[in-house]
């Protein structure tokens, strides 16, 4: 067994007793963890896409790891954290194993960093808290609006998902974290954070101004606060300076457009929480959370806060995840800055649920009903309707059918055909286009032409390979 898998499944099991796990019912707890292995599972059918050649053929060129990074920071981008993990794509060393084994060591180091989260603002057993994280964990992956880049093509994966699961991790520990010490080690934390990209680098400043704000109107402001701004601002900086971005921004036309970068983002930001929250489960939490006083069960610190700071809070999340690629692309393009932003929309969003009940918004539609069944039944029926999405069909039909199988096989025929061209100095070669992609995994196709840059980095790649 991996000594990565026990240092996160340790954590996380205990304080758990075996009878509480097995208690007649947490049975329907049964369908998240189901779906959870379904997502496992489909990962060992995933296949390299577009930058995972391009990133890996320069691993093969450039030998030494900080030679790549500091030139990636010269005429790429500032992605401190996350370049270091692109740049060790397994593929990069014939580890396709290691390829097919990311999807599993995210979905854990992610139920790891959600379980720290729950336990530490919700109130009750251990057993409840990990179903709880689990479920969350599902909801949160199986609606994103674009999964085969959350999870299982490599490059987007390592340079959005793991943000995010910092992001619950920091949250996790920051009400406890006081002093200068411990002000070092968030900051530290912070700082891995804000490497990843630049969506949640942005978040982030904008999270610590507003937190700040918020304690010096308050009359609240600490020591600890004043660090972890700082460090915030200048880890941003670092990957605000880099020289890769302006060279990245020439590659774009059509950016720069102020007037459209702020007001696309507005309309995307309703878009999408329109996407995030019309998930049945979500729905009848969030009903539940209405009609019950569920927030009983919620650490103070966090029904302390008032519904209009994390109504500031979840608007900056989805407005920036569109802001950046609008104005210094043209574009939104992919949804992988929206897959960041659904991991920290739900935890926000059942927060400024929870503090609306706290401040007595639901008061008066609670007088009015009170049935015990009727919640247990609400919040039993949001854990069995967890498959019912979008993606969540297509994960489970397409994990009977065969059609991840088939997506695969798909795949590495156009691998085989590939390698045999480069071998053979093909000229006249046309990248096959893949039939009847799958959903769940994606594809990111070419027209088959050579001058298309995605055929141009997988040739590279090959090349690379065979020279090594």
């Amino acid at each position: 067994m991996s000594p990565f898998f026990i240092l996160i499944i340790l954590p996380l099991i205990k304080g758990m007793k075996i009878n509480e796990v097995i208690k007649k019912e947490n049975a329907i707890f049964i369908v998240p963890l189901f779906f959870f292995l379904f997502l496992i599972l489909a990962g060992f059918y995933s296949f390299p896409a577009g930058d995972d050649y391009c990133y890996s053929y320069h691993t093969n060129n450039e030998p030494d790891l900080f030679s790549r990074i500091f030139n990636e920071y010269k005429t790429g981008n500032g992605r401190y954290i996350s370049n270091l993990l692109v740049f060790n794509n397994p593929i990069a060393y014939d580890k396709m194993w290691l390829y097919h084994l990311t999807p599993f060591f995210l979905l854990l180091f992610g139920l790891f960093c959600l379980y720290r989260l729950c336990r530490k603002f919700i109130i009750t057993s251990p057993v409840n808290i990990f179903l709880i994280a689990l479920s969350l964990l599902t909801v949160i992956v199986l609606q994103q609006p674009e999964i085969s880049e959350s999870i299982y093509w490599y490059t987007g994966a390592v340079t959005y998902f793991p943000a995010g699961c910092m992001a619950w991790l920091i949250f996790s520990l920051l009400p406890d974290y006081r002093g200068i010490k411990k002000s070092l080690l968030s900051g530290f934390l912070i700082v891995i954070m804000t490497g990843f990209n630049e969506t949640i680098m942005q978040i982030t400043i904008v999270f610590a101004v507003l937190f700040f704000i918020k304690s010096a109107l308050e009359k609240k402001l600490s020591s600890f606060q004043l660090i972890i701004t700082s460090i915030a601002f200048a880890a941003a900086l670092v990957m605000i300076l880099s020289p890769g971005n302006s060279a990245r921004e020439e590659l774009f036309t059509g950016n720069h457009q102020l007037m459209k970068a702020i007001t696309w983002p507005a309309l995307q930001s309703v878009r999408f929480a329109g996407w995030f929250l019309l998930h049945p489960s979500v729905i009848l939490v969030s009903i539940a959370v209405i009609l019950f006083p569920l927030e009983n069960h919620i650490h103070e610190s966090v029904k302390k806060i008032k519904p209009v700071f994390y109504f500031l809070l979840i608007s900056s999340v989805l407005y920036l995840a569109a802001f950046a690629p609008y104005y210094f692309t043209g574009v939104l393009g992919q949804h992988r800055t929206y897959n960041l932003a659904g991991m920290l929309f739900y935890p926000l969003y059942f927060a400024f649920l929870f503090s609306c009940g706290n401040s007595g918004y639901f008061n008066k539609i609670r007088s009015k009903i009170n049935s015990v069944q009727l919640k247990r039944n609400l919040l039993r029926m949001a854990v069995l309707l967890i498959p019912f999405c979008y993606y969540g069909y297509f994960l489970f039909a397409e994990t009977f059918s065969g059609k991840l199988k088939s997506h695969y096989k798909n795949h590495l025929k156009r691998e085989t055909a590939l390698k045999e061209a480069v071998r053979n100095k093909d000229d006249l070669f046309i990248f096959p286009q893949m039939e009847n992609p799958s959903v769940i995994l994606g594809s990111t196709d070419t027209d088959g032409s050579k001058d298309h840059w995605i055929f141009f980095c997988a040739e590279e790649f090959y090349k690379s390979r065979d020279r090594k």
